[in-house]
Parts: structure tokens; C-alpha cells; sequence
């Protein structure tokens, strides 16, 4: 009677680390980690294979979004699995300012009111700028401008992503000086 042994060959890891799907802030990037171990080979996939991209780590910058995977392979058993697609995107910010361009008011007057517009709709917190200088407790979504100057705002949003203005010029002109001048007779 003959004796076989069967010998059940360990499958590599495919899981990708982060666990979950990625959203990045514009000009961010995230590193997809694949299982490591000896004798491992990997082969990265967006969704086709990604040329040169073999190693256990793929670094993916935001202007790449897309559904990653990657196909782990063991040199020593020639086994191999490929892991779930793991979706990266981007959670842009804009912000715009209303009034824009430049707005004038009166010095002693009630102010210019700026206020922020983010997009897309969201929870946001806002810093004020003027001149690209925070101004110190303005961080609402509308700020009431009494000086002369160039004011911006950044939005950011639950996820840590911000994004910045354009300017709006504020000039608050002086009050005219009324003088008056009696003339004729007394």
C-alpha cells in the first residue's frame, strides 16, 4: 500500500494596508502597503499592471485616483492571490468669496461682509486672512471687513482638506470732513 503525503502550500497574504478606501487632499498621496514576507514578488494594478511597479509598497499621489490592487506571489510555493481593489479618490476644496473683486464702505460705517462659499457642501472651519495673515478669531463662515485691505479665506473640511480663496480688496474710505461757511449778513 502506498503512502502519500499531502502538503498544503501557505497562500500569501493579499490584504493592503490602509484597510480601507483612501480619499486624499489635493497634492497629497498615500503609500498601499501589500503583505510582506520572504520570497515574495508583487505586481501592482490600476486597473491594468501598473509598469515597474513590483515592490511591496506603491505610492499613489493624488493626481492618480483610481482602484488599486496588487498580486502577491510566493517564489516558493508559486502561489498566489490578488487582493481587493481598494478605491483611492480626491475630496477637493474650493472656497469663493461674495462680494468679489473690490468693495468699498465708509470708515464708521457698519462694514463690508465677506462670506466663504465652499464646495462641495459640507461641515467646513474657516480662517480669515488679510493680506495671507490670519486674522486672529475669524473663523466663521462670513466676516464683517472695517479696514482697508486684501482678504481671503481657507475652508476645510471633516476630512483635513483646505482650500484657499481668492482675494477680495475691502477699501473703507474717510468720512468727508463737511465744513461750513456762513456768508452774507450777521
Amino acid at each position: 500500500e502506498a503512502v502519500y503525503t499531502v502538503t498544503v502550500l501557505p497562500q500569501p497574504s493579499g490584504i493592503i494596508t490602509p484597510l480601507s478606501d483612501t480619499m486624499l487632499c489635493p497634492g497629497g498621496f498615500v503609500a498601499l502597503t501589500a503583505g510582506t514576507g520572504s520570497s515574495l514578488s508583487y505586481q501592482w494594478y490600476n486597473p491594468g499592471a501598473i509598469p515597474g511597479a513590483t515592490s511591496s509598497t506603491y505610492i499613489v499621489p493624488s493626481t492618480a485616483v483610481g482602484i488599486y490592487s496588487v498580486t502577491v506571489t510566493s517564489g516558493t510555493t508559486g502561489c498566489s492571490i490578488t487582493s481587493r481593489g481598494m478605491n483611492v479618490t480626491v475630496h477637493p476644496v474650493g472656497v469663493t468669496i461674495s462680494p468679489t473683486g473690490s468693495v468699498g464702505g465708509c470708515s464708521g460705517g457698519a462694514g463690508t461682509i465677506l462670506t466663504a462659499t465652499p464646495a462641495p457642501v459640507g461641515v467646513y472651519t474657516y480662517q480669515w486672512l488679510e493680506s495671507g495673515i490670519p486674522i486672529a478669531g475669524a473663523v466663521a463662515a462670513t466676516y464683517t471687513a472695517t479696514m482697508t485691505g486684501v482678504y481671503s479665506v481657507i475652508a476645510t473640511n471633516t476630512v483635513g482638506c483646505s482650500g484657499t480663496s481668492l482675494t477680495t480688496t475691502v477699501t473703507v474710505n474717510p468720512v468727508p470732513v463737511a465744513t461750513v461757511t456762513l456768508s452774507g449778513p450777521r
